[in-house]
């Protein structure tokens, strides 16, 4: 008797999500690393039992190559009981398409400056061994910044927002430092309240 049709295909399928339904839940160490991949505006905002006020002020959208957006506020959460305060900002992509996509990443206060320059590092790339090449910078709430070159030379930008699945938006190197001069502006918004 052979295993083949559309029974080994099922029985393969749901073999191999059998794994994910037996697995243990999170160890303290999981947990740690997993809190170590958030940013701090993520923390205080999915907190349970605590209450917060977001407040933010839009700093500019940018409309790009393909027609997408890139948006970015600056955000401070206030925590009620603490009265501690978190600031940084957030950035929202939205991708066009026949199914429109959006998200919404956090950029610690923190990690603003980090981001700026790194926009600076991965726009001037140009010297590479090969023709083609990727430059990219990525933050701690899942912004993923890439420069890169086609075949004929010609250089362009996405700017994705979102760790799992996410939206992108294609944008020209003029974009990108648009965007980078929201991110300085909403670094100097902050500033000014801190």
């Amino acid at each position: 008797m052979s295993i083949s049709g559309p029974y080994f295909v099922a029985l393969f399928v749901g073999a191999s999500f059998l794994p994910s339904f037996l697995s243990p839940p999170l160890s303290p160490q999981d947990k740690v690393k997993a809190d170590e991949e958030s940013t701090q505006l993520e923390l205080i905002s999915s907190a349970k039992g605590t209450a917060f006020v977001k407040s933010y002020e839009e700093m500019g959208t940018l409309k790009v190559l393909t027609g997408g957006t890139v948006s970015v506020d600056a955000l401070v959460i206030d925590q009620l009981a603490s009265g501690s305060k978190q600031f940084g900002a957030t950035v929202q992509v939205k991708q066009p398409g026949r199914i429109e996509r959006e998200d919404t990443s956090f950029v610690d206060y923190e990690e603003i400056e980090a981001l700026i320059a790194g926009i600076g590092y991965i726009s001037k790339v140009a010297d590479t061994p090969f023709t083609n090449y990727e430059a990219t910078f990525n933050t701690t709430g899942g912004i993923t910044l890439i420069v890169f070159n086609n075949d004929a030379g010609k250089v362009a930008a996405a700017i994705k927002s979102g760790r799992i699945g996410g939206a992108t938006a294609f944008a020209s190197l003029e974009q990108l430092e648009s965007f980078r001069e929201l991110l300085v502006k909403t670094k100097e918004a902050i500033d000014q309240i801190r």
